[in-house]
């Protein structure tokens, strides 16, 4: 077949319209019926990713929010540990379970010193909303807290500084558990408004010192909720966290995850001005 401009450019246009009617349907198909879970989240939870933000009065045609999750990690095994396991390498997420998620752990972990996941697999993965990995957290923060507040207490005056605490306004939000049957992990975490049950990347790493494997939660599969043109007045002063000079909106949204784990935006409004609760 003579393939001129003209025929490229309907099939072209026919792709793209192709495209968009099964990503529109597959977008309908996810939100029918009752959704597999719906969470009352807080700017704590959700915030602006730094590529979405503009400031305040700026033109911008979108708007999308990043679903901020944490995890309670592992004890430190050796000194080879570094802070790049702490911030998504859960303690739950050992040996035992990572066989259960499909790895081979008979196999080599990687290459050591380099703390790079030899293997990727994406994985359903529990999130819990303010229970009791938050409160494991807090408790954990604070008894750091007190303690990083006693040794300062021993400095002589000149080396103390002003004041200690836990840290506040983090997220709730914590992955608790995975698996590879979404049904099975539903039944055991039934609670939709305070457990949802996502696609996430999960990797296996090694230890540089002690060759103990473990894993790490790498992204969830879909980490941003768009905001539709009619709930974006409840994010009007909405701001990537720590932006400088730039207060943090406050706001309650409701999140539902459907058919396909993919999350929307249901519901929106703003708070009042107040400082973050712990």
């Amino acid at each position: 077949m003579n393939w001129n401009r003209r025929t490229a450019t309907w099939a072209g246009l026919a792709l793209l319209v192709l495209t968009n009617a099964v990503a529109l349907g597959g977008a309908a198909w996810n939100r029918s019926g009752e959704p597999d879970s719906r969470l009352q989240l807080s700017e704590r939870e959700l915030s602006v990713p730094w590529s979405a933000w503009s400031p305040p009065g700026a033109e911008n045609s979108g708007l999308s929010l990043r679903l901020n999750w944490r995890c309670n990690p592992a004890a430190k095994t050796s000194a080879s540990r570094a802070s790049y396991y702490d911030d998504a390498s859960p303690g739950w997420l050992d040996t035992r379970k990572l066989t259960e998620l499909g790895f081979d752990m008979g196999r080599a972990g990687g290459t050591p010193g380099l703390h790079r996941p030899h293997e990727v697999r994406e994985v359903w993965v529990v999130l819990e909303l303010d229970g009791p990995a938050y409160r494991a957290w807090q408790a954990a923060a604070a008894a750091e807290a007190a303690s990083a507040a006693a040794a300062e207490a021993a400095k002589p005056p000149p080396h103390r500084v002003a004041h200690v605490e836990p840290p506040h306004g983090a997220s709730r939000l914590f992955a608790v558990d995975a698996g590879l049957d979404r049904a099975a992990l539903r039944v055991r975490y039934a609670d939709r408004a305070q457990y949802a049950v996502v696609r996430a990347k999960v990797g296996r790493l090694r230890d540089t010192e002690d060759v103990v494997d473990g894993g790490r939660i790498e992204s969830l599969s879909i980490d941003e909720v768009n905001v539709p043109l009619a709930l974006r007045p409840a994010f009007a002063a909405a701001a990537p966290a720590g932006r400088g000079g730039v207060e943090r909106s406050r706001f309650i949204a409701t999140v539902a995850f459907g058919r396909r784990a993919e999350p929307w935006l249901v519901d929106a409004r703003p708070l009042p001005a107040a400082p973050d609760a712990r």
